[in-house]
This record gives C-alpha cells, structure tokens and sequence, in this order.
C-alpha cells in the first residue's frame, strides 16, 4: 500500500484527536449539566446536547479502544468493545439529531412549499433504497425501477 509507511502516524493522530474529544466531551458535559441532571427529560435542550456530547464521547471512546485493540495489544479480531462504543454512539448522535429536528419542525411548523417537498422527499428517500435491494437480489437485470 502506498500509506502504510505513514499508518503508525496516522493511528496514532486519529487516537490523540479521539482521546482529546472524549475529555473535551467530558468537560462539556460538566460545564453544561452541573446540576441540571433531573431536568434532562423536561427541557428538551438538555436532552438534545447531553445525548448528543454522549454519543460523541462515546464514539471518541470506540476509536481509543480501537487503536489500543489493534497497535498496543495486536488483536485483530472481527468484533470488539470498539464497535459496541461506535454503536451505541452512533444511536446517541442519531437520537439526538433526530429529536432536534422533530423540535426544530414543531417550533417552526410545516406550512408552505418546503413541507410538501419535505414530505415528498422522506417518502422518496424511504423508498428507494428497497427498490435497490429488490434490484440487486432478485432481479438478473439491474435496472432502476421507481
């Protein structure tokens, strides 16, 4: 490969950047909810950015362990704790982007031309990757169909 003279490095970056956002994380969660923790489910701000700052925690938490798993104790096995982090992760950060559009649209409403796109859009969207699936496996053509 033509990367692998400079792989250590960048292992090693990725780790430090990952290790410095899962404290900066840390920070942030404490400097937000110091004592605001049993308002996390009545406002909806608080819930939005503390599982939004988890989930990035905790994907910074899957790199670290990803790097310590695979440079320091040299296992490469299929499935680790770096892909359990990196999942509950990614639900966390999905969650919270999730609740803030739902938010976003209830505080803004859905009136004129871009509600209509908008649904449009999500139906569209919501479609065509089983039509995809449907193409790639059952069919001997692969052609798109709508």
């Amino acid at each position: 490969m033509v990367l692998e003279s400079v792989e250590n490095v960048i292992f090693f970056l990725v780790n430090l950047s990952a290790t410095i956002a899962a404290g900066t994380g840390m920070v942030v969660l404490q400097s937000f909810f110091k004592n605001k923790l049993k308002d996390l489910f009545n406002d909806v701000n608080y819930f939005i950015f503390f599982f939004m700052v988890s989930g990035y925690i905790l994907y910074a938490l899957g790199e670290v362990s990803y790097y310590l798993t695979r440079q320091v104790f040299k296992n490469t096995s299929a499935i680790g704790v770096h892909d359990v982090y990196w999942t509950i992760g990614g639900i966390l950060i999905l969650l919270s982007f999730a609740a803030l559009a739902f938010t976003l649209f209830k505080e803004h409403g859905g009136t004129g031309k871009g509600s209509d796109r908008t649904k449009i859009r999500l139906f569209l969207w919501s479609i065509l990757p089983g039509n995809q699936f449907v193409n790639n496996n059952c069919c001997s053509q692969r052609h798109f169909i709508l």
